[in-house]
């Protein structure tokens, strides 16, 4: 069970989750264009289309938590 101390400033355990939400939506954008320009820079092709395949794995994991949260 929650208690007060275990989410800090929030009213409720759900201010907090939706907070964690937000972070873990914009986390995956950066690693999603993180990993996306990392590939460009990457001059062996195969290795390149690993990483490309990383950003766009974490674009997927983007549109994943936004329809499940919405």
């Amino acid at each position: 069970m929650y208690q007060q101390e275990n989410y800090n400033n929030y009213d409720s355990p759900n201010e907090k989750i939706k907070d964690l939400l937000v972070i873990a939506l914009e986390d995956e954008l950066y690693d999603k264009n993180f990993y996306k320009q990392l590939a460009k820079i990457i001059n062996n092709k195969e290795d390149s289309e690993i990483v490309m395949q990383i950003s766009m794995d974490e674009k997927k994991h983007y549109n994943y938590l936004c329809k499940l949260y919405k």
